[in-house]
């Protein structure tokens, strides 16, 4: 669904470049964007491309592809540098929604990308609130779209805990953001309000079960702090009153069993993901410089399992993004992945030093976004999935936009209706 989509979402886009609205709203994607774009695309489509038998053979690991295809007189034609060019083609497909949402982002007035960012906020809350009659209603609810996936915690929407760990920790940053938007907009948003949707979906990320999840909050209730205050004095005040508060709510709630199953989290042991960090150095050193190609990792996962871990579950990720991505795409996955952060970074410079504050503040808390998904990705696989992907892209839009033009974009922040009418977001003329 997202690809047919994402299609037609394409055919705008490539035509949209060639037009502007009379007052010129639209910028023009960036020549950074198209190129992290292109970076995205390009490893995929390249590990499609058919090689002739004596390039594709000389490549690390194709020694058991070799002898299956010798035994069947197929070892001579040519074959692409991907082991599994159908899971390399679905792994393709599936990075081109992402990919045009940042590019169609980063085109936008500023005063329409916050709309994209209140409509990401409203989905979270649904998925917060759908987690919530998951927990009342028990672990063997109708509620629950993946019966199979951490039954008993706070899933919403999404597959697994971390996942939706994730979701709420963006919706924490994005929703502060937007709400000090508004505020300085000359919108009234009280704090209180602020606080209480931060401190539900911190609830919520609690609740989930995730333990990267819950050590990331360390992360994003700083930054929402930042983003609502800024770097002053009143941050630390505001610290001052608030940690005795939370530290007294957690010792009011020690009894809570749902709480005290979180908090126990921490203390489990036999966390199977080590066991496939060493199955995935071993696919690493076997397929090192070049890879095996994107989507890959998983059937060889279960070819390389060692005997004394194996059992009945099925190796599906190797739980560390990098490695799996080292596993996949080799050493120009690896400089493909340093590009686009160093373009990303640089882009994120740019518009902190010639912003204004409520630029700045897009640029703080898109790149925070970013921080959480790569923190998770040390121990989980945040970008497979595809809700998280397109918040990222998200991201990366907001980064990017106007990142190499005018300063035009920044003026197009958020501002008050002058008639107190109902539209919430507009640009300034």
């Amino acid at each position: 669904m997202l690809q047919v989509i994402a299609a037609a979402c394409a055919v705008a886009l490539l035509v949209g470049p060639l037009r502007m609205d009379r007052n010129g709203s639209f910028s023009a994607v960036t020549p950074t964007g198209w190129t992290i774009a292109a970076l995205v695309l390009a490893l995929p489509t390249l590990q499609l491309i058919p090689l002739p038998p004596g390039l594709w053979q000389s490549l690390p690991g194709r020694e058991l592809a070799l002898e299956s295809l010798t035994l069947v007189g197929a070892a001579d034609g040519w074959r692409p540098w991907s082991l599994f060019p159908a899971h390399t083609l679905a792994s393709l497909l599936a990075m081109i929604p992402p990919v045009l949402l940042m590019l169609v982002v980063c085109r936008l007035p500023g005063n329409m990308r916050w709309q994209i960012v209140a409509a990401a906020i409203v989905a979270i809350m649904a998925s917060l609130a759908l987690g919530a009659l998951q927990l009342a209603s028990g672990p063997q609810s109708g509620l629950r779209f993946y019966a199979q996936s951490n039954p008993g915690w706070l899933n919403g929407f999404q597959a697994n805990r971390n996942a939706q760990a994730d979701v709420l920790l963006i919706g924490m940053v994005a929703a502060t953001a937007l709400l000090a938007t508004l505020r300085d907009s000359g919108r009234h948003v009280p704090w209180f309000a602020a606080a209480t949707l931060v401190g539900l979906m911190a609830l919520g990320v609690v609740l989930t079960g995730s333990r990267m999840g819950m050590g990331l909050l360390c992360l994003a209730l700083p930054v929402c702090g930042i983003l609502w205050f800024g770097l002053q004095r009143r941050v630390l005040v505001a610290a001052g009153i608030l940690l005795p508060i939370a530290a007294a709510g957690a010792w009011l709630l020690r009894g809570s069993t749902t709480l005290g199953r979180s908090m126990g989290r921490f203390a489990q042991e036999g966390d199977f993901r080590s066991e496939l960090w060493a199955d995935g150095l071993q696919a690493i050193a076997l397929y090192l410089p070049w890879g095996a190609g994107m989507g890959s990792a998983s059937p060889i996962l279960v070819a390389l399992e060692r005997l004394e871990v194996l059992d009945v579950s099925r190796p599906n990720r190797v739980h560390n993004d990098y490695l799996e991505l080292l596993i996949e795409g080799g050493l120009p996955a690896l400089l493909l992945l340093a590009s686009i952060l160093a373009l990303l970074g640089l882009a994120a410079v740019q518009r902190l030093r010639r912003g204004n504050t409520a630029s700045r503040r897009e640029v703080l808390a898109a790149t925070a976004i970013l921080a959480i998904v790569g923190l998770h990705s040390l121990v989980d696989y945040p970008l497979r999935s595809m809700a998280l992907a397109h918040l990222a892209a998200l991201a990366a839009g907001m980064i990017l936009a106007n990142g190499t033009g005018s300063r035009n974009g920044d003026r197009n922040q958020i501002a008050p209706q002058p008639n107190g009418g109902a539209g919430i977001l507009r640009a300034h003329e």
